[in-house]
């Protein structure tokens, strides 16, 4: 059963889910367990920004069940919630930092 879909058009460099135009993409690839927001949280991270997008999503991982890569097992993609849409748009205006980011500690 198909829950999500999601499609990249690199001539434009736009991803889609489920049809809408993604704005903000967020990948937690590997991590030790902890929040994202807490201070204590080491793990690699993968996020891009496009302004003409019009929705947020996240990746869902299964960090018990590592792939090939060594990062945890793509179980799913989700929407992110509106209070977390208003949270990245304050968060981008205060940076204006737009791009495609990897980080690991």
């Amino acid at each position: 059963m198909l829950r999500w879909r999601w499609a990249a058009d690199a001539s434009i460099d736009q991803w889609y889910f489920n049809g809408d135009k993604v704005r903000f993409f967020q990948d937690v690839l590997t991590s030790n367990g902890e929040s994202l927001t807490g201070g204590n949280f080491h793990g690699a991270i993968r996020s891009s920004w496009n302004a003409d997008g019009t929705i947020d999503i996240y990746t869902v991982r299964d960090f018990t069940n590592l792939n090939t890569s060594g990062n945890g097992t793509l179980t799913g993609v989700k929407r992110c919630s509106q209070a977390e849409f208003n949270e990245h748009t304050l968060r981008e205006v205060q940076t204006s930092s737009g791009g495609c980011v990897v980080m690991q500690e």
